[in-house]
């Protein structure tokens, strides 16, 4: 099942055609037998499951029970707030390590306008 890449310590488990039941496969014994074995066989290593987003796919909600962390993925401009707090409320915060904010668009003459170069609204936070 396991699959190297190019890349070393990078490895990957396909997912293959879509069960028709994921929930109960995800949440069963094998599943969790699965990354028990993963997690133990490889301790140097970061594990990430990859997962459809939790409004679209009830699976996603039994997965983030079997895992140590959740990086959420938003869309910047397109993930309502409340929708955004009620995912960390059933994921649960202590499992929330990290938001990653993607699609984030700003041409380069807002940036110009701003004076903020591509990088100037992440340093802010670090000024001083």
């Amino acid at each position: 099942m396991i699959r190297r890449t190019g890349l070393q310590k990078l490895s990957i488990i396909p997912s293959g055609p879509p069960p028709e039941n994921p929930s109960e496969l995800l949440g069963s014994k094998i599943m969790t037998g699965m990354i028990d074995e993963v997690t133990n066989r490889y301790p140097d290593r970061f594990i990430l499951l990859d997962s459809p987003p939790m409004q679209a796919a009830s699976e996603t909600a039994v997965l983030a029970k079997h895992v140590d962390g959740v990086v959420l993925v938003v869309r910047w401009g397109g993930a309502d707030k409340e929708h955004v707090k009620q995912l960390v409320d059933t994921i649960g915060r202590d499992k929330i390590i990290g938001i990653v904010f993607n699609a984030y668009e700003e041409n380069v003459l807002g940036a110009r306008f701003h004076k903020k170069g591509y990088y100037g609204y992440y340093s802010k936070g670090y000024a001083k």
